[in-house]
């Protein structure tokens, strides 16, 4: 791309009434003087070879200029997504998979004067790989005396709680669709996974990779999870009397998601979270809390119900009872149990639940 010569242009102009004021500067000068008509000529004529002499200086200067900003462009990298700034949308099939789609933000109204603590903005998300897809928003921004701000979403955005795993989707068939900013959370294939841009070509076979091959991805969030080590305190088994079968959950560890009845009003304002199976991180608890966002108190639970990427999961829909692992005498548990450790004590547990009702089943 060419440099439009504008400096250059200025330059001219600038260096052209230097020139002109050097004149009249000494033209002054030779009319307010008692010299001789010989010797004003001679000072004329001097001030013109010196004009000139300038004038050559200029075009010169002016000709070198425009060789090189003939050959110079600017470096343009057209084909360059960075990592840290690319931000994706995650959309359910309501079948147990979710999909991914990287995307970029058009802002299509602002208004920062909707109320005297309140701003509004309009935008929306486009897929980049393809444009076609776009995912509209509205968000509502609320800033306090207290100088917090609270905002919120139409496009879910959830916060992880305590480092929690579980952060490559929300767990909720229900939810449309949401946002992650962060994509080092996804779970990107590994010979992506270091790299600080990508070309549009690798976001096409990315986005590819992670929502053709669900069972692979579903297996790096577990992998994820093995790594994790689990307070015993914090583990609740999440149990279905319909189906006599349950889960543990961590309750230490979840997703925070702002919900509104108004967005206009943040006294509507409350937290809703999520908790995960462990053993399944495709299906949880959602945790509706009468907890007000900008009020520090503790969180009462209003309502909880089964959740699950997939609308047919025999848990959804289903009453649950939770309680404490304490609850079921496991005296042998350390305070902190491996991945692996979980995982047997979950499968003890529900070995335990149906053997009673086995036990029931024969008395009768």
């Amino acid at each position: 791309m060419k440099i439009k010569n504008i400096r250059a242009s200025k330059e001219k102009k600038g260096f052209k009434k230097q020139i002109i004021s050097f004149a009249f500067l000494g033209l002054s000068l030779i009319l307010t003087s008692c010299k001789s008509k010989s010797e004003l000529q001679t000072q004329y004529d001097n001030l013109q070879d010196q004009y000139e002499d300038l004038q050559d200086q200029y075009e010169d200067l002016q000709r070198q200029y425009d060789d090189l900003a003939e050959n110079f462009k600017i470096d343009r990298v057209e084909d360059r997504y960075y990592k840290n700034d690319l931000m994706a949308v995650i959309t359910n099939d309501k079948e147990g998979t979710p999909e991914y789609h990287f995307v970029k933000e058009n802002i299509v109204d602002i208004d920062l004067g909707a109320d005297t603590n309140l701003s509004f903005k309009e935008n929306v998300y486009v897929s980049i790989t393809n444009d076609q897809l776009a995912y509209p928003n509205k968000c509502y921004r609320h800033d306090l005396v207290n100088g917090l701000g609270y905002k919120y979403d139409e496009i879910k955005e959830s916060v992880r709680v305590n480092s929690c795993p579980f952060n490559g989707w929300i767990p909720d068939y229900n939810l449309q669709y949401y946002l992650v900013h962060d994509i080092n959370n996804l779970p990107i294939p590994k010979e992506y996974k270091e790299k600080s841009y990508y070309s549009l070509e690798e976001l096409k076979a990315i986005e590819e990779a992670m929502n053709n091959n669900s069972l692979d991805v579903i297996e790096q969030v577990n992998q994820k999870i093995e790594q994790n080590t689990f307070q015993k305190e914090g583990l609740y088994f999440v149990y279905c009397e319909d189906l006599n079968d349950g889960f543990l959950v961590d309750s230490k560890k979840y997703l925070e998601v702002i919900e509104a009845s108004d967005p206009y009003d943040i006294y509507t304002f409350e937290y809703q979270d999520y908790y995960y199976s462990i053993t399944d991180p495709t299906r949880g608890l959602k945790i509706d809390t009468n907890d007000p966002v900008f009020e520090s108190e503790d969180k009462i639970a209003d309502q909880i119900e089964f959740i699950s990427l997939n609308e047919n999961d025999l848990f959804v829909g289903k009453t649950c009872v939770i309680a404490n692992i304490e609850d079921y005498k496991e005296s042998y548990l350390t305070d902190e149990l491996t991945y692996e450790e979980v995982v047997e004590l979950e499968n003890r547990i529900r070995t335990s639940l149906k053997d009673q009702t086995i036990k029931i089943l024969k008395k009768k």
